[in-house]
């Protein structure tokens, strides 16, 4: 899977080497069990928090537990997840308002009228 290398970083890859998911008898050519998906889903899923983005190995644990078998973790993968992305989602719309709301003043736009007011 390109998309589990890409968002490994070159310690992560090291790591993972060295505790086994990754290496073993004929590596290139070895399919890997259910039980080395569901190690490098749990290493994914322990070290996601650890980044600045998160998002991408969240997915790369959830594809993991998926191609394991292991339900139960890849439902938790899958909340924490969606949870990241609600949370990108609430970030981005305070932002958008955040720069309307600047963009906005006495007689500017969108902030009241421009023009002067008659009482009665």
């Amino acid at each position: 899977d390109t998309g589990l290398a890409q968002v490994v970083r070159t310690e992560d890859a090291a790591e993972l080497s060295a505790t086994g998911p990754v290496s073993g008898p004929g590596a290139a050519g070895h399919k890997s069990a259910p039980l080395d998906f569901q190690r490098r889903g749990l290493y994914f899923l322990r070290t996601a928090f650890q980044h600045d983005r998160p998002q991408g190995l969240l997915e790369a644990s959830v594809t993991c537990f998926r191609r394991a078998g292991a339900t139960d973790l890849e439902a938790q993968a899958r909340a924490e997840l969606e949870a990241v992305r609600a949370v990108d989602l609430l970030k981005a719309s305070a932002e958008k308002t955040a720069v309307k709301v600047r963009g906005r003043g006495p007689g500017g736009p969108g902030g009241g009228p421009s023009h002067a007011v008659r009482r009665s």
